[in-house]
């Protein structure tokens, strides 16, 4: 990112497509380009994905709580691997 003109920081579509945070003053030209950019990475890469829904009245406590820790760890291992990245 830091090759066409970003400081290096997370990335999401939404604040990029809806014109805000970072990108409130690009153009949509390079907000189009970013997210081009972005998406043919993304699509090079073999990476999986999980999208867990709960529905808190069919979920009892202790199965929700177990869930949370479950998603708690994944997030921190996904820091401890993001900031190893960084330091290279």
């Amino acid at each position: 990112m830091t090759n066409i003109g970003y400081k290096q920081h997370d990335i999401h579509t939404g604040p990029l497509i809806r014109r805000e945070s970072v990108y409130a003053n690009d153009l949509m030209e390079e907000r189009k380009r970013l997210f081009n950019a972005l998406f043919n990475f993304a699509r090079k890469l073999d990476f999986r994905y999980v999208c867990a829904k709960i529905r808190k009245d069919e979920c009892p406590d202790v199965e929700r709580r177990e869930y949370q820790k479950r998603l708690q760890e994944y997030l921190r291992i996904i820091k401890i691997f993001g900031s190893s990245l960084t330091a290279l």
